[in-house]
C-alpha cells in the first residue's frame, strides 16, 4: 500500500477491500452505516482471529477525517492498518502481541462526502458534512456563492452593503 497521496473515497474503499482479501486472518471490512450522499461507511476490524473473535477482546477505536479538509489523518490511519497487517512480514512482535489479544477498529474516513469534496478536481471546502445542516436549504442566501467563480485558485468573500445603510452615519 502507498501512502503518498490522498485516496478517493473508491480508492479508499478498494484499498480496504484489498487488505481484507490479503490479510484474511487479519482484517475484516464492513459497512456500518450510509452517508448523506449515499456513500458506505467503511470499518475495518483487525485482529489474530486464531486467538479469538474479535469481540472477545479488548478493542481500541481509530477514527480519521472527521473533518471534511482534515485529511492527514485517513492516511495516519491507512498507515495504522498496513503496520498491523504487516507485523507477522516484520516480525514485529509487540504488534503481534496487540493482534493476539486486542481487536483494531479502524474507521479511516468518518467524513467520505466532505473529504471527498475537499479532494475533488474543483474543491469544495467544508468543514464538517456535505449535509446541509441544520437548515434544509444550507441557510445559503441569496446571491452568495462559496467556490472559486472565476477559476482563479481563490475564494473571496465580498459583502455589498444593503442601500437602505446608503448616506447613514454608522457608529
Amino acid at each position: 500500500m502507498e501512502l503518498d497521496r490522498f485516496l478517493r473515497y473508491d480508492e479508499l474503499a478498494e484499498t480496504l477491500a484489498d487488505l481484507a482479501e490479503q490479510y484474511p486472518e487479519l482484517v475484516s471490512v464492513e459497512s456500518y452505516g450510509t452517508s448523506f450522499e449515499g456513500r458506505s461507511l467503511l470499518l475495518a476490524t483487525v485482529t489474530d482471529a486464531s486467538t479469538g473473535t474479535h469481540d472477545s477482546k479488548p478493542g481500541h477505536w481509530v477514527d480519521a477525517n472527521i473533518h471534511a479538509t482534515e485529511v492527514t489523518s485517513g492516511v495516519a490511519a491507512l498507515s495504522l492498518l498496513q503496520h498491523l497487517v504487516t507485523a507477522g512480514e516484520r516480525g514485529d512482535e509487540a504488534a503481534l502481541a496487540a493482534l493476539r489479544t486486542r481487536t483494531f477498529y479502524v474507521v479511516p474516513r468518518v467524513n467520505p462526502d466532505g473529504v471527498e469534496a475537499a479532494l475533488a478536481d474543483s474543491p469544495i471546502y467544508r468543514r464538517s458534512s456535505m449535509r446541509p445542516w441544520p437548515y434544509r436549504d444550507a441557510h445559503q442566501w441569496p446571491g452568495l456563492v462559496e467556490h472559486d467563480v472565476d477559476g482563479d485558485g481563490r475564494v473571496l468573500t465580498m459583502h455589498r452593503r444593503s442601500q437602505r445603510w446608503v448616506g447613514r452615519a454608522c457608529g
